[in-house]
């Protein structure tokens, strides 16, 4: 959930970041797209692709949190860690 937060959230930055890299050879100030995406879509403008950030979020930390917790238990289960700080680093590695 907090991925799909988090998504929407800063879904205006990402947009904004990914114009600049696009144009980059113009030379545009981050102003200038602000007004520009404002001008062609108003606020909603700003949430152009926001379907797939947010697909893209879930998917991403869905397979995070799976993967760290199989890693976590396989090590407890094989006496390799036991549970602390030292088992929940390498399990996030």
């Amino acid at each position: 959930m907090s991925g799909i937060v988090g998504s929407i959230i800063a879904n205006p930055t990402d947009l904004l970041k990914i114009r600049m890299q696009a144009m980059e050879k113009d030379h545009h100030r981050i102003l200038w797209h602000i007004k520009d995406v404002y001008h062609h879509g108003g606020l909603l403008g700003y949430y152009k692709g926001v379907q797939a950030t947010v697909v893209r979020a879930m998917m991403l930390n869905g397979s995070k949190l799976s993967t760290y917790d199989h890693i976590k238990h396989t090590l407890i289960n094989y006496h390799i860690l036991k549970d602390g700080y030292l088992l929940h680093f390498v399990s996030s590695i």
